[in-house]
């Protein structure tokens, strides 16, 4: 049973906090992994060690070791903690309670994942021991990618969230709308407050590509008239993003995701073909243009019904009057066609 703490604090050369109780006595509390190593210092040289109020002899434990420092303290260390090494290990007036805890086990859930490009990828890290007596215990992630050689902490962001999960002891990290740079190795690095890298796994995230798709609804058929200009938009989606090439009977015409053919004759009349392509694969969709030829009286007709009308407003003192002006040449052309 520890005893009550008055407040007095001293700091020992070896940096190391000693606390003292009203009877003088100075105590420091210790978690330690099993298979760490640990060393206690003792003011006096001359005193010996005890373990649970009895002498304790580094001949009893071939993992440790009691040496006098050149300050005049007394060193003891034990390479390996072994759970039976746990106990309060006194010098004199100073104590030391030694716990000792099984090797803290974060493991991945899965450790490869593969997700398709634009979808969501869930990491998750899970803390095996069943009995944890100590403190909180808390979950970091780090993230480096493929050609990168530092890793970086991974931050909740509005493409990340990170959620922890007291009851299973279970932390997952959410990566939203995945790319090809979030490819890589995530580390989850975790342990109590005091040592947040006791235990870590690592998960490599692959991204899945996705073949060009072409955009539903597309028009297979287009009627235009001489003269129009016609732009023809290739509407695929892939991962990684398709390269767009155009063809008519087969000859290539162009590259990019828009073609644009200005003032149409009844020469381009045919098929164009918009193949996408990416390194998983190829789509592809074909119009069939039509050109209608006009002739003399349909070409009069469409000039007067293309022709705006122009509006011309004028304010006033005395308010706004509105003058509406017709196309007099073109109601002229279309009376000289009928009489023909």
């Amino acid at each position: 049973m520890l005893t009550r703490w008055r407040l007095c604090v001293r700091v020992l050369a070896t940096g190391l906090l000693l606390l003292q109780d009203d009877a003088g006595s100075e105590e420091v509390n210790f978690h330690y992994t099993e298979g760490k190593r640990v060393v206690l210092y003792c003011e006096k040289s001359d005193q010996l060690w005890t373990k649970d109020s009895k002498p304790f002899s580094a001949i009893n434990n071939s993992l440790a070791e009691i040496t006098n420092t050149a300050g005049g303290y007394t060193k003891l260390k034990i390479r390996k903690l072994k759970p039976e090494d746990a106990g309060i290990y006194a010098c004199g007036n100073t104590k030391f309670k030694i716990e000792v805890h099984e090797p803290r086990n974060l493991t991945a859930i899965r450790r490869e994942l593969t997700v398709p490009w634009s979808k969501s990828a869930k990491l998750s890290c899970i803390f095996a021991n069943k009995d944890d007596r100590r403190s909180s215990l808390f979950v970091r992630w780090y993230f480096r990618g493929k050609n990168e050689e530092k890793e970086i902490q991974v931050l909740p962001s509005k493409r990340y969230s990170i959620y922890w999960h007291k009851a299973k002891k279970q932390c997952t990290l959410i990566v939203r709308n995945v790319e090809k740079l979030d490819e890589g190795n995530y580390k989850c690095a975790g342990g109590p407050l005091d040592n947040l890298k006791e235990a870590e796994d690592i998960i490599h995230l692959n991204i899945s590509g996705i073949a060009p798709q072409m955009q539903k609804g597309l028009p297979k058929i287009l009627e235009k008239n001489e003269g129009d200009n016609v732009s023809l938009t290739c509407g695929a989606s892939g991962f990684p993003p398709p390269t767009f090439t155009w063809f008519r009977e087969q000859v290539m015409l162009d590259q990019g995701r828009e073609l644009m053919l200005r003032n149409v004759t009844k020469a381009d009349s045919g098929a164009f073909a918009c193949v996408a392509r990416n390194e998983n694969g190829n789509a592809t969709h074909t119009w069939k243009l039509s050109i209608n030829v006009l002739n003399y009286e349909q070409e009069v007709l469409r000039e007067s019904t293309v022709q705006p009308h122009a509006r011309e407003e004028s304010t006033t003192s005395g308010g706004t009057a509105t003058v509406l002006q017709t196309s007099v040449w073109s109601f002229l052309l279309l009376v000289m066609a009928l009489q023909l």
